[in-house]
């Protein structure tokens, strides 16, 4: 008695026949390889020296002439690569694995703690395929094994949920989770009663967690509170002091919004885009990029096409630098309007038939010295102005960089203690009571307050609610006056104020006068024609424009109230006069008038939350 193998001699087929049995009671079909597998099969060898196998088995003589037809219909490289595909599968089960699609539609292996893509370019597969069949990629037998385990993975893929980067779960019982570098194949669970490890994949929520890039942070283990609050300490150094913003409560917002919320982004789908903007060299790219290293990605994005981001994985968080007007076409201006909605996006596979949907947005970043163009994309964005005096002394990158590096790993744990703390903040009435009278992004209030919720859970972490509380209410008082200062939500705009803000100084001026000071503001007046605006904004391919300069010239002086950032003037509205937009016999002419930068009359930042001994 031995078990029946593949590779047992065709000849076989005669001895079923010498068995009499009825051809229409032994149909022809697919043959069951489970079956078949398990079979017990009588061995004999012939006076030729030939070895033989048969069974009296009714369903066994069934199978194995279904087997030798089917071995004989399909070509051989398709016949083998099945039968390695089968020996694979019985690998995967006696291992308890399981399957998974991802946000792309792709099918994975998840067999013991690790994720094996069924893609015969991967790395995983090539090593379980050595593993399991003794078998290169090379072969076409590879070829058709690896699709035949790609059909049963979607037959039998489990409901298990594929994320990257982090998520959370919301309602009576929230959690967060987070990925950690771990030899056990375990994730980082969070939540209001303690922080745990807990397997990936196999845990309540059936999640499986990774990072984007690979580069999961390492938890050592719960830290004292005493680590905590100097892990904070090196948080607050290198990553908010480091912030050269306008106004100095925004480093905190910053460090909330890039540091803390990233993490927790599944709290809410509709969620601002956060535009970092200043002149060259201010501090806003490297601003951002302490962050991309704090979450362990490599470098910020710099120059990515928009099909890329399209299609690239799930992420969490995005850095989009250096975007000036000439980079917001259409297409990119769509992927920006996703990144603050919650609309789903489904893409048509190569093939053109399959549909597969685009991975969630992550928490969008843009750095720009010219901002973003169009109102609609400015209404979804909230402006953190940076600034550093020239001649200022920069501090030196690679430093700060190494030591966000150094110190990643123990910052990260603190602040998973820290949102702990957090998803306890966001329910407690006390901390609700603080931000319920703040709303500068009337569209975003949702994000907005998770933001403030991190900086009150913060605030606790550090110091207890006592003292932590009232200092997170100073810091979310500066934000809502710094954020209402470059915002006007629900009044309505012009579609040509940040066509002409951005432009004006290329436009042929009649004259400018520099310092100039309108309504107690102190900026530039840009003296030009009507008709030289309109054409330079029809040169730089500004949409909508009207087909004349004069119904442009008409239109402009209606949407003048309209403005919120720059001005329009004109020498005969309301009575007033303005002499240098006095007409000059057939000439015409209109002020423009860009209010100058704040420069931050301290520019310390505000102090830290005091961290009790």
């Amino acid at each position: 008695m031995s078990d029946w193998h593949p590779d047992t001699p065709p000849e076989l087929e005669e001895l079923y026949k010498s068995q009499h049995l009825p051809a229409e009671e032994v149909p022809l079909g697919k043959p069951d390889l489970d079956f078949i597998a398990s079979l017990k099969i009588h061995w004999i060898l012939n006076k030729h020296g030939n070895t033989w196998g048969y069974s009296t088995s009714r369903e066994a003589v069934r199978q194995m002439r279904n087997l030798i037809h089917w071995k004989k219909t399909l070509p051989a490289g398709e016949f083998k690569g099945r039968s390695y595909a089968y020996r694979m599968l019985d690998q995967i089960e006696k291992s308890k694995g399981q399957f998974l699609k991802d946000d792309l539609e792709e099918y994975h292996v998840i067999l013991d703690g690790r994720r094996i893509p069924i893609d015969t370019e991967h790395d995983a597969m090539r090593i379980f395929l050595d593993e399991t069949c003794d078998l290169t990629r090379n072969s076409k037998e590879a070829v058709v094994a690896i699709e035949k385990l790609r059909v049963e993975a979607s037959k039998r893929c489990s409901k298990m949920t594929f994320r990257r980067f982090s998520a959370m779960y919301d309602g009576n019982h929230p959690r967060v989770y987070l990925p950690v570098k771990s030899d056990k194949g375990e994730i980082l669970l969070v939540n209001p009663k303690g922080i745990i490890l807990v397997p990936n994949g196999d845990n309540q929520d059936q999640l499986w967690l990774e990072h984007p890039e690979g580069n999961p942070f390492e938890w050592g283990g719960t830290p004292s509170m005493d680590e905590v609050r100097a892990a904070l300490a090196e948080f607050e150094k290198l990553l908010v002091d480091t912030q050269a913003c306008v106004v100095p409560a925004m480093r905190w917002f910053v460090a909330m919004a890039d540091g803390l919320f990233p993490l927790v982004r599944d709290a809410c789908s509709t969620r601002f885009i956060q535009l970092n903007e200043g002149d060259s060299n201010s501090g806003k790219s490297s601003g951002g990029e302490n962050f991309v290293l704090l979450h362990g990605f490599p470098s910020v994005l710099g120059d990515a096409s928009v099909a890329a981001l399209n299609n690239s994985l799930e992420r969490g968080f995005i850095v989009l630098d250096n975007k000036e007007h000439g980079d917001f076409k259409q297409s990119f201006i769509n992927y920006c309007l996703f990144l603050a909605t919650p609309a789903a996006r489904e893409r048509s596979s190569n093939n053109g038939t399959d549909i597969r949907r685009a991975a969630p947005a992550p928490v969008g970043i843009i750095t720009s010295i010219e901002g973003v163009p169009r109102a609609e994309l400015q209404n979804r964005c909230v402006t953190v102005e940076y600034y550093l005096k020239e001649g200022a002394p920069r501090a030196e990158r690679e430093p700060i960089k190494r030591s966000i590096r150094d110190s990643r790993n123990r910052i990260m744990s603190a602040l998973a203690v820290v949102i702990q703390e957090y998803l306890t903040t966001r329910v407690d009435p006390e901390a609700r009571e603080i931000v319920a009278g703040v709303n500068p992004v009337q569209r975003f209030v949702e994000h907005f307050r998770e933001v403030c919720y991190l900086l009150i859970a913060f605030g606790r972490v550090t110091q207890g609610a006592e003292l932590g509380d009232p200092w997170a209410a100073k810091i979310i008082s500066e934000w809502d006056a710094a954020i209402r200062q470059n915002r006007a939500d629900n009044a309505p705009s012009s579609e040509y104020e940040e066509p002409i803000r951005q432009n004006i100084g290329m436009v042929e001026h009649v004259a400018t006068k520099d310092p100039y000071t309108c309504e107690g503001r102190v900026g530039t007046l840009h003296i030009v024609e009507p008709a030289a605006l309109y054409s330079y904004l029809q040169y730089v391919k500004t949409p909508d424009l009207p087909t004349t300069a004069a119904q442009f010239s008409k239109r402009l002086r209606n949407d003048a109230k309209l403005f919120q950032r720059c001005a329009m003037l004109y020498d005969d509205e309301k009575g007033k006069r303005i002499p240098e937009l006095a007409r000059k016999g057939e000439q015409r002419v209109v002020g423009v008038f860009i209010p100058a930068k704040v420069t931050p009359a301290e520019p310390t930042p505000p102090a830290s939350p005091p961290v009790s001994a």
